[in-house]
């Protein structure tokens, strides 16, 4: 009888060890790519770029300004860390959304369809913040197409969806992911800087999930 119970029991512990096994195998294959949100794209009132890496993030709003989603391009002007000591020493040194707006023009953007927002946010969640308080006069825009990179997208779905429920009207935010970035999410454990990308995402998620949201 003893036998028979030990045999069990270690047959249940087997299998409890294999679903867990599989399930932690699912989560790791899936994390990656949980963390880029593709929405299906319908025409907005603007196409926000949030700044961070530059390149794929203007080369994906240009694709979308010049396919008809939008026909404004915002972006947030971001922290220039001791740029009031460089500007004292007289060296001006431009900001990625000014940058942005320039190559942005350079591909034939014309320049009354962009607009920086005058913040110098340090943060995604500041950037929505930003954008809320921009947007609140102009009743005619509640549609907005986020841009950025793709392991940056579900996060900032989540804080700008955060922060536009606190206007009193609702703002329809559709998610782009730039195409000419690299990263999928796929196999993410193989490659070195998907994994810091991953691991640093989930961190950061966890902690506007816990502490930032309520901030907005």
């Amino acid at each position: 009888m003893k036998k028979g119970i030990r045999k069990y029991g270690k047959t249940l512990g087997f299998f409890l060890f294999a679903i867990i096994f599989v399930m932690v195998l699912i989560i790791l294959r899936t994390s990656g790519t949980y963390l880029v949100r593709q929405d299906r794209l319908q025409h907005a009132d603007a196409i926000l770029i949030l700044m961070g890496s530059i390149a794929d993030r203007i080369l994906e709003a240009d694709t979308l300004y010049r396919q008809g989603f939008a026909n404004k391009i915002i972006m947030v002007n971001d922290n220039q860390y001791n740029s009031l000591e460089m500007k004292a020493r007289g060296i001006a040194i431009p900001t990625k959304a000014v940058l942005s707006a320039d190559a942005l023009a350079q591909m034939g953007v014309p320049e009354e369809d962009i607009t920086i927002i005058p913040c110098g946010a340090a943060s995604t969640q500041a950037e929505s913040i930003a954008v809320r308080n921009y947007i609140k006069p102009y009743r005619d825009m509640d549609t907005i197409i986020l841009v950025s990179s793709p392991s940056h997208t579900r996060r900032a779905s989540m804080i700008f969806k955060k922060a536009f429920s606190e206007m009193n009207r609702p703002i329809v935010i559709y998610t782009s992911p730039s195409k000419y970035n690299s990263y999928t999410g796929e196999k993410w454990w193989t490659d070195r800087e998907d994994i810091q990308q991953v691991v640093f995402e989930y961190i950061k998620m966890v902690n506007f999930l816990v502490f930032e949201q309520w901030e907005l």
